[in-house]
Parts: structure tokens; sequence; C-alpha cells
């Protein structure tokens, strides 16, 4: 692990410098509480962050990701799993556990998919929740990176609150 905790600090003095407000964590009590009521367990590369980092949502150019505070609001991830009555059992009941989204006027959730990986890393997928909702016998699930290195190499920059609405690039009506 020693190795992925260096590459997960490497990604987050990255951010810092981009002026993201990431901060060290004594615990994550929270982290916990949210495997156990999903069922399910997070990738250990994934823990390696939100068991070492505190910070807020976090919008880059290609994705947000749910903040980890432990404050159970929206865009927490704490909050953010157990959100939607219809959406969040059906994710769950899959294997997937939600933890960013694409671009803040979308939807769609952006998971783990826990059941397809292993306890170290996970494939990242993209459900459309359209599907879900209208209950369509066939949801359309999109891969998105191979695991969560492969993700955050592709979130692009930081780009903080104001930008993330207002950036062209990055909103869709």
């Amino acid at each position: 692990m020693h190795r992925v905790d260096a590459r997960i600090d490497a990604y987050v003095e990255q951010w810092q410098s981009q002026r993201a407000p990431i901060t060290s964590l004594a615990s994550a009590p929270w982290i916990e509480k949210i495997e156990r009521r999903a069922g399910l367990k997070f990738p250990k590369v994934f823990l390696s962050l939100v068991l070492r980092y505190g910070f807020p949502s976090l919008a880059f150019q290609r994705a947000e990701l749910f903040g980890n505070i432990g404050d159970e609001s929206r865009d927490d991830l704490a909050g953010r799993l157990f959100l939607d009555p219809h959406l969040s059992p059906w994710l769950l009941e899959r294997g997937l556990l939600h933890f960013a989204r694409r671009e803040l006027a979308r939807y769609d959730p952006i998971c783990f998919d826990v059941r397809a990986g292993s306890p170290f890393d996970a494939p990242i997928v993209q459900v459309d929740h359209e599907d879900v909702l209208c209950s369509r016998d066939s949801v359309h699930i999109e891969s998105v990176a191979s695991g969560l290195f492969d993700f955050l190499d592709a979130l692009g920059e930081f780009n903080g609150d104001e930008r993330w609405i207002t950036d062209p690039q990055t909103s869709r009506e």
C-alpha cells in the first residue's frame, strides 16, 4: 500500500497546488458507516484517498468527486450514496458505489463496479440514470476507466466551484 499512498499523495499535492481545499484527516469514521450501510467495500486504492484526506466536493474539468467530510449533504460521499430512493438501491444491489458525477448539470452516477473488480481496485462505470428511473429493461452502463488511477489521470485540472458552474466546456444545458 505504500506505493498507492505515495501516488494518492502526489494527486493531492497536485490538486492543492491548484487551490483545491484538501486537508489531512486523523480519521474518517463515516467511511466504515457508509460501507456497512451499503453492504459493499470501497476499493483499497480509493480508501487510501478518503481515509487520509478530507475535502468538499471537488470539481475538475471532466468530473466532480463527491466531498469527503462526512456531513451527509447531497454533495458528500456519506449522503450521496443513499440520496435517491430509486437510483441508490438499484446501484447498490448491483455492486455499484457512487462516488462522482460527470458534470454538475448531469445526474448520471459514476461508480466503482466493485463486483467486477478486486478488493484493491475496481473498474469505473457511468450509469444512465434515466434508464434506471424509467425501469427500462436495458440500462446503459458505460465504462469510464479501468480503475481509480486511470480515472484520476483523466480528470483534468481542478476548477473550483465558480468555474465549474460557468465554464461552457464542462456544463451542459
